[in-house]
């Protein structure tokens, strides 16, 4: 019997993820959060930028794991000839831009990129500056790109993923084998 697996759980993470992902800037700009800037504080900076980064590192972790077993139990329990290398092929894809090899010599494929989250050292969410119009305030909001560092043996590796679109090939992947296995 494989590990049992909370699909619907991993449905809402990935809910939650890409609200984050996509709900940031407008947070942001709504609440003027911005480092450094004179009326918004260091620490309430600090604290918006922790809370987030533990959301987005505890989302982006959990999936991979749930998505690392799925795959594996996917290849032994696939219903038909041809299912388990689809399920390879899907998790091979590189067509989804699920973000760049910044270090490292290796393909960033849905399968490697959920190695590489959870064998990160380091995990840094990218933030982005900007301002609203009239009159001028400034913001940072989280852009929706991580970037994780780590290393394999003596080689070290840097990725930066694109969080909505890693998201949405993590859907593809469930949607698909949902019907393709056997899993009981």
């Amino acid at each position: 019997m494989p590990h049992i697996l909370d699909l619907s759980g991993a449905h809402e993470a990935l809910f939650h993820l890409r609200h984050l992902a996509a709900g940031s800037r407008e947070y942001c700009r709504r609440g003027e959060l911005h480092c450094g800037d004179r009326d918004y504080t260091p620490g309430e900076w600090a604290a918006y930028q922790g809370f987030l980064s533990f959301l987005a590192s505890r989302s982006l972790l959990s999936l991979a794991l749930n998505l690392r077993v799925l795959h594996d139990t996917a290849r032994t329990k696939s219903l038909g000839k041809g299912v388990a290398t689809d399920i390879e092929e899907i998790s091979n894809s590189t067509e989804q831009g699920l973000g760049t090899v910044l270090q490292g010599d290796f393909e960033l494929t849905l399968r490697e990129s959920c190695n590489k989250i959870i064998h990160a050292t380091e995990f840094r969410p990218e933030f982005k500056e900007s301002r609203t119009g009239r009159p001028v305030k400034r913001y940072a909001y989280w852009t929706g790109q991580v970037t994780a560092l780590g290393s394999q043996g003596r080689a070290n590796w840097v990725v930066q993923l694109d969080t909505l679109r890693w998201c949405d090939a993590v859907d593809e992947f469930f949607e698909y084998s949902a019907d393709q296995v056997e899993w009981y």
